[in-house]
């Protein structure tokens, strides 16, 4: 329980808003991150497979390329050996060549960049060209050498633009086998059976075969065939992962393995088992039997790539297909919380205005409503109750304040009772303060002390009952507010004189200042005016020792008139000046101590000035003094009823 402490403490200086909020953000901060992390991951993986899309439209084209130069080698080299029937269709196959590159070239553009191929392109065009100018002067050994150069390069770009477009690194067993055969088995397949018909053409042109151009074409027709078997390896493993693979390719694939396994036998037979070299295979044938698995390798290599692009593409839609399910799912799940959660805080808000219309209509008295809360949760069990102890509080106020007008009541009616009494015993101590006792002898001082005690300690204890009284009426609402016309220079000096022996006495200074824009006549209760006016007087002049007291009466606008006491008497701390209106409230300094009062003096004041539809108002400062400002109304209007 103490790990929750601080949650705790948190949660309890937060409002609701606050509080849903702060627990809002932090359930969807790690959300976002995940979800950016996860969708970050799979923006990745589709980013890698759209970059091996492009290396293999890039090597598309570099491949019918390097086809188209594998055939114009071996031409090259049957013309350069003295086959002039071959010229036309060398050079029907240099424009072929020439095609080739320029789809090349504009890929390039677009790509090479990119794939950090432009510079090897550019070379291979160049040496393409320095081929092309000197083909007529070279001898088929100088034009085989060239072109196996070209092919060699290109075989490079191939293998570059399949490392710098991921497709070396490509992560599925399927798709990467489909990758190895159009990157590196079949293009060289190509190349070994492209320098067996371009040296075997050498061999035809020169009627014989030389130990050296055997040894050679056994070593390429050996490496024919081991690039042959790792190929179909690597296809067994894709089909076996995928066997839906398999059926749109095995028979491109037999086609192609029965032409090499056909042409290497045939080569066999007419080349390397020949050892005298006698009737030899003729060039024209043995283009024509070369071509036949150049051309089923060239299939075979669309036939892949095809394939390889269609796996890319699908892997790229699933990537696509989850991201946007997870997406779809994040959003609906993140719509949902955020649904609940507005629910949640909307209901605790509901129940809040609940309990808050039970308050106001607890306060009411509303005793026949009963508090029946929306929802079932543990807040609700707190309505509930509140609802019962709410209920018990309304018969307790209701049973407090009967017992109040009963108290108060009583007081009102009480006021003869109390009254009488004492005015009796103040007039039997003033007749035997004045001597009309024993024959008017002069009574002697110890008891002329004791009837001066007895009368002060009456007066005391009369304008205390009278105080009390006073409150009580008001409390009880039957007091009465008589509007009359009343001349404030008038009645005003009629208050200040009336207190003025007190201020004599104390040898204090008493003003009063009527402003010469006050009316001459007020509507207004003039006798709670006076009152009022009185009990200020009587403060001011209670907490004054030294200076004076100061009535201002001024116009505060063309409504409203404002009665300010000011003295210089002990002053009122900052701390008290909120409830010295207060009934009992006195101000606890030592030095107030010494100065009578009841605390009902301030009391009686602002019931009678709220009486008066008006309102008072003071400013103090300890031993500097205080200012009580009373405004009311010039034309005090009351309601009947």
């Amino acid at each position: 329980m103490n790990v929750l402490k601080p949650a705790i403490r948190l949660m309890s200086r937060l409002k609701y808003p606050q509080k849903f909020l702060l627990v809002g953000i932090l359930v969807l901060i790690p959300l976002l991150v995940t979800m950016q992390q996860f969708l970050s991951k799979i923006n990745e993986d589709i980013d890698f497979a759209a970059k091996e899309q492009l290396g293999l439209t890039y090597n598309n084209p570099l491949v019918e390329f390097f086809y188209c130069l594998q055939d114009h080698a071996a031409l090259s080299v049957a013309v350069a050996s003295g086959d002039a029937a071959m010229q036309i269709a060398l050079a029907d196959q240099q424009v072929k060549v020439e095609d080739a590159m320029a789809i090349v070239d504009a890929v390039d553009q677009r790509s090479g960049a990119t794939l950090e191929a432009q510079a090897r392109w550019e070379a291979i065009k160049s040496s393409w060209n320095e081929l092309k100018a000197g083909l007529a002067n070279m001898t088929s050994s100088q034009t085989l050498e060239k072109h196996q150069a070209i092919s060699d390069a290109t075989l490079r770009l191939i293998t570059v633009v399949g490392n710098s477009s991921n497709l070396i690194l490509d992560p599925d067993i399927d798709s990467y086998y489909y990758m190895d055969t159009v990157i590196t088995k079949v293009p060289l397949a190509a190349s070994y059976l492209s320098q067996i018909r371009a040296y075997g053409t050498q061999a035809s042109e020169s009627g014989s075969l030389s130990p050296e151009t055997a040894t050679r074409l056994t070593i390429l027709d050996g490496q024919v065939s081991s690039t042959l078997d790792s190929n179909l390896e690597g296809f067994g493993y894709s089909f076996e992962l995928n066997p839906a693979l398999q059926p749109g390719l095995q028979g491109q694939i037999d086609t192609y393995v029965q032409s090499v396994r056909s042409f290497s036998e045939q080569l066999k037979t007419n080349f390397l088992q020949n050892s005298a070299g006698d009737d030899l295979m003729n060039a024209s044938e043995l283009f024509q039997k070369a071509g036949d698995p150049l051309a089923a390798n060239a299939e075979l290599y669309r036939d892949v790539a095809a394939g390889l692009d269609d796996l890319l593409q699908a892997r790229i839609g699933r990537f696509e297909v989850r991201r946007t399910l997870v997406t779809a799912t994040a959003l609906l799940g993140l719509a949902i919380a955020i649904y609940l959660l507005v629910g949640f805080y909307l209901a605790v808000q509901q129940t809040i205005r609940e309990l808050d219309e039970a308050s106001q209509r607890m306060v009411k008295g509303d005793r026949e409503w009963d508090f029946q809360p929306s929802s079932s949760d543990e807040l609700a069990q707190v309505a509930v109750s509140f609802n019962s102890i709410a209920s018990e509080l309304v018969v307790a106020r209701d049973q407090a304040l009967d017992s109040s007008r009963a108290k108060t009541s009583f007081l009102a009616n009480m006021s003869h009772e109390l009254r009488t009494p004492l005015n009796a015993i103040l007039g039997f101590s003033t007749l035997l303060s004045s001597g009309m006792v024993k024959g008017g002898v002069a009574l002697a001082a110890p008891q002329a002390d004791l009837l001066k005690k007895i009368d002060a300690n009456g007066k005391r204890l009369r304008d205390l009952i009278n105080d009390v009284l006073d409150l009580a009426k008001i409390e009880s609402g039957s007091i009465s507010v008589s509007v009359v016309p009343g001349h404030p220079r008038v009645f005003l000096e009629e208050t200040v004189s009336a207190v003025r022996s007190l201020a004599t006495s104390k040898n204090l200074q008493l003003e009063l200042n009527v402003a010469s824009d006050v009316p001459e006549v007020v509507l207004t209760d003039v006798r709670k005016v006076q009152q009022v006016v009185t009990n200020l007087l009587g403060n001011a002049l209670k907490f004054t020792e030294k200076g004076g007291v100061w009535v201002d009466v001024v116009m505060q606008d063309d409504s409203q008139w404002q009665i300010s006491i000011r003295d210089t008497g002990i002053g009122i701390p900052p701390e008290s000046l909120s409830h010295i209106f207060e009934k009992f409230s006195q101000v606890d300094e030592t030095d107030r101590r010494q100065y009578e009062g009841s605390g009902l003096g301030l009391a009686i004041v602002k019931n009678l000035v709220e009486c008066l539809r008006g309102d008072i108002r003071v400013e103090s400062q300890v031993k500097q003094g205080s200012v009580f400002t009373l405004t009311l109304p010039k034309r005090l209007e009351v309601e009947e009823g």
